[in-house]
């Protein structure tokens, strides 16, 4: 039988209360790096992070380990 391979994505997203414009751009440097050392922490890879002034999308992949 034949090796198989399996890569998993995943899209995360996130919105304020609301919908309420809270992520100021004075925020996001601050937003996105919390979130790049949590899924570091966790051994994600990180595909695609970016955020409006009401959410923040997150593409990533399966942990490196």
């Amino acid at each position: 039988m034949a090796d198989r391979y399996t890569q998993l994505y995943y899209h995360f997203v996130w919105s304020t209360r609301d919908r309420q414009p809270l992520i100021t751009v004075e925020l996001e440097p601050h937003l996105h790096r919390y979130i790049r050392h949590k899924c570091q922490e966790l051994e994600v890879f990180v595909h695609a992070l970016n955020s409006m002034p009401d959410h923040v999308h997150l593409a990533c992949g399966e942990p490196l380990s």
